[in-house]
């Protein structure tokens, strides 16, 4: 006896959540005038970066009184990603008036020049943001054309800090190989193949000799065996 009550009462409880749960829903879906049926919260969570939270709950343009079933999760998602900043957002809703937008930001490790202005770019060569008028602090630049993934490159010269604090600019030559050009005017070249291993070991050499303090014109090491030093 006792447990067919406490079936009884497990399944009474049970229809009395599944009827609750499906009028918040249907309230939420049908655009209803109760409470329920509002916009009550939009929540912001910013990954990999340091985006303005504050900012892309603004662009999502929640009235007071919004119905949730008037707010276009698509339309939204497309005023969220026009922020260059961001890369990969999503927008959803849920059944109690909620909207939840997570947004990964683009990161940005490098920078390009037209001579004039600098752009931040993030690792596939993109701009990020408005470009600045002075060269950012400590920052790998670029000219010329950019290909599409300078990560391999910016990493091997962060791990190169001698060679990087003394780089003025780096160049894509020819579509082939990478030139580094020297606040000295010195002039490095890299091979097409492996440019990464020869960053890393013209960074040992500057480490025993300072060779990148000398007065030279080009440093030639596209035979990394060999290098070519012209003064």
């Amino acid at each position: 006896m006792k447990h067919k009550l406490f079936f009884w009462l497990n399944f009474g409880l049970a229809v009395m959540l599944a009827i609750y749960g499906a009028v918040r829903i249907s309230m939420v879906l049908m655009g209803g005038a109760g409470q329920l049926s509002a916009v009550r919260k939009a929540s912001v969570s910013v990954i990999n970066g340091s985006g303005d939270a504050g900012g892309i709950a603004q662009r999502l343009n929640i009235a007071p009184g919004l119905r949730a079933a008037q707010f276009d999760l698509d339309e939204a998602l497309e005023r969220v990603v026009a922020d260059p900043d961001i890369a990969l957002a999503g927008v959803r809703r849920t059944a109690n008036g909620e909207i939840i937008v997570r947004a990964q930001m683009r990161v940005i490790v490098a920078a390009w020049t037209d001579g004039e202005k600098y752009y931040p770019l993030d690792a596939n060569g993109s701009p990020i943001n408005r470009p600045l008028d002075a060269r950012p602090d400590n920052m790998l630049v670029f000219s010329g054309t950019v290909p599409g993934d300078i990560s391999n490159i910016s990493a091997a010269l962060k791990r190169a800090p001698g060679l990087l604090s003394r780089a003025a600019r780096i160049e894509f030559v020819e579509g082939r190989r990478w030139d580094i050009f020297l606040h000295s005017g010195a002039r490095v070249m890299l091979p097409e193949g492996d440019p990464e291993g020869a960053i890393l070991k013209l960074e040992k050499t500057h480490r025993q000799n300072a060779i990148l303090d000398r007065k030279i014109k080009i440093l030639d090491m596209r035979d990394v065996a060999r290098p070519l030093v012209k003064l």
